[in-house]
């Protein structure tokens, strides 16, 4: 059984407590940020199960069937925001000149969940507080809330973890993490992703880089750059209507032959054809 939920108004957030339940699906109309302060229990997004405690977070996006299993009472702040809010969100990101981060980097492809380091998790509990405080008087200081909502992701995106759960030891997935979330926060800057920088900035030889990526995540680096960038661009291509020439530039593409021979080769068909196309 599916509840569906609508939501109307720009902003929300509550703290409330979940006993344990029968699991129930449920959708909606809004973004939702979950937080979870205290207890323990199972997420389901998508079909996929994770394993929650304190300190961890999921994003759930509109129309995203989701559901709790609720194996020990847990408190738990849920945040939620119309597509409205969020395109005013993306306008205060475009405006800030590199400042902000977008909500959809606030997402792992790898992992949904997100667990902090324990200062952010200090960082977060105080800004949902503030939260709720300043959405006492929503009117008054609906664009306070906004300005929090980007801290709130900003925090959430230097958290991210690339890895799938329980994947090598713990310092190395550390470092390894920070070289993954380098290579996704810099996908349309080719030269921010060269494999000199990418060693050099995390102190490695190119073949130390090389040869610890192959390890961690089966591939090179050269193809998980390749592959992470075509999907994002294929995301573009059916999602904007910006022509494939400026898609090619914006993605560093130095010529346009190039874009499409790349794109052809990952998806098998022609920029214009997947775009017409459902997949």
């Amino acid at each position: 059984m599916t509840v569906k939920d609508r939501q109307f108004e720009p902003f929300s957030i509550i703290h409330e407590k979940l006993e344990a339940q029968p699991s129930m699906l449920m959708s909606h109309n809004f973004h939702e940020f979950l937080f979870i302060s205290s207890g323990q229990g199972i997420h389901i997004n998508q079909q996929s199960s994770t394993q929650f405690g304190k300190g961890d977070l999921f994003l759930v996006k509109p129309n995203e069937e989701h559901a709790y299993i609720i194996e020990e009472t847990t408190e738990v702040y849920i945040i939620r925001f119309t597509e409205a809010t969020r395109l005013q969100l993306k306008e205060l990101v475009h405006n800030s000149n590199g400042k902000a981060v977008a909500l959809a980097k606030a997402k792992s492809p790898l992992n949904f969940k997100v667990s902090f380091s324990e200062k952010d998790e200090i960082l977060i509990t105080e800004l949902l507080q503030l939260l709720i405080t300043l959405n006492q008087e929503q009117a008054r200081n609906e664009n306070l809330c906004y300005y929090q909502l980007l801290c709130l992701i900003a925090i959430i995106e230097r958290n991210l973890s690339y890895f799938p759960e329980d994947r090598g030891r713990r310092v190395e997935k550390q470092t390894m993490t920070q070289i993954l979330n380098h290579i996704h926060k810099y996908l349309k800057d080719p030269e921010m992703l060269s494999l000199p920088y990418i060693a050099d900035k995390f102190k490695l030889s190119t073949n130390q880089l090389g040869l610890y990526f192959r390890k961690e995540m089966k591939q090179s680096v050269k193809q998980y750059i390749n592959e992470c960038r075509l999907q994002l661009i294929g995301k573009k291509v059916q999602e904007s209507e910006m022509s494939f020439s400026e898609i090619a530039y914006q993605f560093g593409y130095v010529d346009e032959s190039h874009f499409y021979k790349s794109f052809k080769k990952f998806f098998g068909v022609s920029p214009t054809v997947y775009r017409k196309a459902e997949y």
